[in-house]
């Protein structure tokens, strides 16, 4: 069994808790309006299609004059329902809490619990591109490998040397220190 490495916890500070803020606020947005969006789209084109198949008395033409009268199906409503959440919502309702629990919600974790934590990289090579004048450092971490920094960074750390870089607990989201640092 691995133990979680521990890593320095510092406070955030109030920009980054309003980056965090901004984020969460975002992917919440979002991901009701698709969500909502998607089951309206169900119900709409997908629960026809369904109801045709269970109750198997429907042609072409009353497919066509069907919008929600379950009369000419001969199929009641407590079955409409069950069919609908079954097949429709059920599986839209479960995916959104997948996404939700998975890339929303820390970020809210992040914001009520106020902390950060420092974590130490190791610089693996140092890369300055002379027609953009950009330096960047390649870190031994492979989500975050390659930062952008600015001159005097560069210029001041060498390879093999630990660079700290400031990372929220649970949405792992990478914070900039000072400025210097952009996630490509």
């Amino acid at each position: 069994m691995q133990v979680a490495a521990q890593y320095e916890h510092v406070p955030l500070l109030p920009e980054e808790t309003a980056i965090l803020k901004t984020i969460y606020n975002k992917r919440f947005t979002f991901i009701i309006a698709v969500y909502i969006g998607l089951i309206g789209m169900g119900n709409k084109f997908c629960g026809p299609y369904l109801l045709e198949s269970f109750s198997g008395r429907m042609d072409h033409e009353e497919y066509v004059s069907l919008h929600t009268t379950d009369q000419k199906l001969g199929v009641s409503p407590f079955q409409m329902i069950l069919i609908d959440t079954i097949f429709i919502e059920g599986p839209i309702i479960t995916t959104f809490f997948i996404f939700f629990f998975g890339r929303v919600f820390p970020y809210r974790r992040d914001i009520r619990s106020g902390v950060k934590e420092r974590v130490p990289y190791t610089i693996v090579r140092k890369e300055y591109f002379p027609l953009t004048n950009e330096y960047y450092v390649a870190l031994d971490d492979p989500d975050y490998m390659h930062h952008k920094i600015d001159e005097a960074t560069y210029n001041q750390v060498n390879e093999g040397d630990n660079m700290y870089l400031s990372r929220a607990i649970h949405s792992k989201y990478v914070f900039e220190i000072n400025g210097r640092f952009t996630i490509m």
